[in-house]
């Protein structure tokens, strides 16, 4: 299983040129499943932990003001940087993904919605 989902964050990796990092994330404890960092600078595991406390606090604050919604992603911009954040509705897992900011947003998030789709097959 784990290196079916190695297997495939690469291959997701191959598909975004800008890509800084990557990686499968458990919700609860912010533990990187597998993960891809392009420069030696990032680790994808250490943001993996930062990015899960973000992924909870936005299902507490779903719950409180909008309850019975369900999140599709998370976008995080900053001058130079994408952070889209993709978790699943079904398992505890989510999926980021790190790009420099000329990569095309919504060609991301098209990939991002297909391999979070298929990462699921993959851990349920």
């Amino acid at each position: 299983m784990l290196n079916k989902a190695a297997a495939l964050i690469q291959e997701m990796a191959g598909h975004l040129p800008s890509l800084v990092a990557t990686a499968v994330v458990h919700l609860e404890d912010g533990l990187s499943i597998t993960g891809v960092s392009t420069r030696e600078d990032v680790d994808a595991g250490a943001a993996s932990a930062y990015l899960a406390t973000i992924v909870q606090s936005n299902q507490k604050a779903i719950k409180a003001l909008a309850d019975g919604q369900v999140t599709d992603d998370i976008l995080i911009t900053t001058d130079q940087y994408y952070f889209l954040i993709r978790h699943s509705h079904t398992l505890p897992y989510f999926l980021f993904v790190m790009t420099q900011k000329d990569e095309w947003l919504g060609r991301a998030r098209l990939i991002m919605a297909d391999y979070n789709r298929r990462m699921e097959e993959i851990l349920g």
